[in-house]
């Protein structure tokens, strides 16, 4: 069975991007969120599969709440569920990336990094042991 990675970003062409690479060069399957509070619902739907691994923005425009990765670091928290988090942010602020690290978070990947495909890409192979 194929591994299910969730997209949660709120730029679309950015969200797009994450999907065909994971799509064509991992084989993976994707859900594709660009709205934080609709990808909660889906995460706390309890009659859905959860997804094996999530890759979240850090600052997310669009929803009604504007909701941070951190809220949904939160959520996983609350329900009690674990699932590995990638937070994918262009933020050069350490105090947000240690607060990831504190929340759970399982690898923070910069987006202004020249190989951020590339890092992206192995840090998902790596957390999911593939």
């Amino acid at each position: 069975m194929s591994k299910r990675i969730l997209i949660l970003e709120d730029s679309e062409i950015i969200a797009a991007m994450h999907t065909f690479m994971i799509e064509q060069f991992l084989n993976y399957e994707t859900i594709e969120f660009t709205n934080g509070d609709d990808a909660i619902n889906f995460i706390t739907d309890k009659d859905k599969e959860y997804p094996d691994l999530i890759v979240v923005d850090h600052n997310l425009s669009s929803g009604v709440t504007r909701k941070t990765g951190l809220a949904l670091l939160k959520t996983l928290k609350k329900c009690g569920v674990y699932i590995p988090v990638i937070v994918s942010s262009g933020t050069t602020d350490e105090r947000i990336k240690n607060k990831y690290k504190e929340m759970g978070a399982d690898a923070f990947v910069s987006k202004d990094s020249q190989n951020y495909e590339d890092d992206l890409l192995d840090t998902i192979k790596s957390i999911l042991n593939d």
